[in-house]
């Protein structure tokens, strides 16, 4: 008989730690014999499943015949993404792996069956977008009947549809047993903070003032996730505890979002359309004041203050930071490995740079995950590869400008030719018609117009290709050029750049 290898999948974290869900599949999965069991954290609206995708190269690893079936509890526990399972479902089918469902049967042996099971899976794909959808309706109509979001900032509850202070007592101090409530220690937060001028040093004052240590439980790192083995503890290889936290875990990166939240004013943000992948950006234009104007934290001269101190404090980058984004080389960069576009799938700032440097990943890999070229590549990475490839070849990158110029001389001298050829014909018409002479005169103005455009355009060429030469030839004079200029010359000269695990393997020029 061959191994028998299981999958389990819980939603997040938080529903293991709390009801051991996960922890309870994979002790089921063992039960029924399962001697290595791939599990995955992650929610049915993320196709991530970085476990499942292991199994599958576990299975593809082994020789046809050495694994004899996959279990796992129900089909839903696999993945809503079609495409992800149509994938196990040939690979399986390749090494004659057998698939079982402990809690539901289903059929993959007959052309009956394989339909039935793809329409599950389709209609479970189409029950996770429409609630999807549901959630994002709702809050639009909470947006548009001025309703408070859901979710409150730290020292605030949601009474009806109002925010109020939040008079719940959430500590006590052992040295003076003091009492504080939920909105005493928001305040308490931004005097530390009128003290600091610092978010990192508010942190560190609050950590040491509210100083009890806790010891919180995580699930392990990627590299060592995943994967339990027969001889593996369940609760030991799930989890492992993490380094201590003091006090209220206050950080400088929460501070920040925390006092940039309208609320603490007496402000609420309706419309917060415009976000990213750790916080929302509350646009000023739809943040409606004095919504709750007895139930704030701070004033509107305290927040003023806050922004005032926060821009003049250099360590804060935030506030300072570009928004634009370097994308010079868009639509330019494709993967090596299965030719897809690769696009921005993150930008972060640097200060060392003093810029937003924008990472590529192969699209592919990022929606699908089918493709093996998963790291990214940086735009900073890319120009070190690029530009002393493209300085090498200067000449070659300039003889493009001529390729394009010829051809565009060629179609003129066509019309050239073309007016110069009814002119003749003109000439060739007895008599003297004063029509004819002014149809001639008009030919004329054509063709020397079209001349004067000619030579212009090769004064125009020259001063192009004698640019091209000396962008490329010079990294001194590339480093000076500014984001369009670079991207102007990128776009004219180059088709594409191929790029797998982070270097250059090929670029393409146009005319070439």
């Amino acid at each position: 008989m061959g191994e028998v290898i299981g999958y389990a999948r819980e939603s997040s974290e938080k529903q293991e730690s709390d009801g051991n869900a996960l922890t309870k599949q994979i002790r089921r999965l063992r039960d029924a014999g399962a001697k290595k069991i791939f599990y995955d954290i992650a929610q049915r609206t993320n196709n991530r499943r970085d476990g499942l995708l292991r199994l599958i190269d576990y299975v593809k690893s082994s020789p046809v015949g050495t694994i004899q079936k996959l279990i796992f509890t129900r089909i839903d526990r696999l993945t809503s993404s079609i495409v992800l399972f149509s994938q196990l479902v040939h690979v399986l089918q390749q090494h004659h792996v057998k698939m079982e469902a402990l809690d539901d049967s289903f059929d993959l042996e007959t052309v009956g069956g394989k339909l039935a099971t793809n329409i599950r899976v389709i209609a479970a794909e189409f029950e996770t977008e429409m609630l999807s959808l549901r959630v994002t309706k709702d809050l639009e109509v909470r947006r548009r009947n001025k309703k408070p979001h859901y979710i409150v900032p730290f020292g605030f509850v949601r009474e009806g549809d109002r925010y109020e202070l939040d008079h719940t007592p959430i500590v006590c101090t052992l040295e003076d047993r003091k009492e504080y409530t939920c909105s005493q220690v928001a305040r308490l937060v931004v005097d530390t903070y009128f003290q600091a001028k610092s978010f990192r040093q508010t942190a560190v004052q609050l950590n040491a003032y509210f100083g009890v240590t806790r010891n919180i439980t995580a699930f392990k790192d990627k590299e060592s996730s995943n994967l339990i083995d027969i001889g593996d503890d369940i609760s030991t290889a799930l989890t492992k505890p993490k380094s201590k936290n003091t006090g209220l875990g206050w950080t400088a990166k929460g501070l920040q979002l925390w006092f940039k939240n309208p609320v603490l004013a007496g402000g609420t943000a309706y419309d917060q359309r415009k976000r990213n992948k750790w916080s929302s950006v509350y646009q000023e234009e739809n943040i409606v004041w004095h919504t709750h104007p007895e139930q704030t934290l701070i004033t509107m001269d305290e927040r003023e203050e806050i922004f005032t101190i926060t821009h003049k404090n250099r360590n804060n980058a935030w506030c300072s930071q570009p928004t634009q984004i370097n994308n010079i080389f868009t639509g330019l960069i494709y993967c090596g490995c299965c030719g897809s576009s690769m696009f921005i799938q993150t930008s972060q700032y640097r200060k060392k740079a003093d810029r937003k440097i924008s990472y590529y990943q192969c699209n592919n890999y990022n929606k699908n995950r089918l493709c093996a070229n998963k790291k990214m590549i940086n735009d900073m990475q890319i120009e070190q590869q690029l530009i002393p490839l493209l300085c090498q070849k200067a000449d070659s990158v300039a003889a493009i400008a001529d390729l394009s110029f010829e051809s565009n001389i060629i179609n003129e001298s066509e019309e050239v030719v073309a007016l110069k050829q009814q002119l003749r014909q003109l000439s060739l018409i007895p008599g003297n018609n004063p029509a004819i002479h002014q149809a001639i005169d008009l030919i004329n103005q054509q063709i020397a117009s079209i001349i004067s455009d000619t030579k212009s355009q090769q004064l125009s060429y020259l001063v192009h290709k004698n640019r091209i030469v000396a962008a490329f030839a010079n990294p001194i004079y590339w480093e000076r050029l500014d984001i369009e200029d670079k991207r102007e010359l990128l776009q004219g000269c180059l088709k594409s750049v191929q790029v797998a695990k982070g270097q250059i393997l090929d670029v393409k020029f146009r005319y070439s």
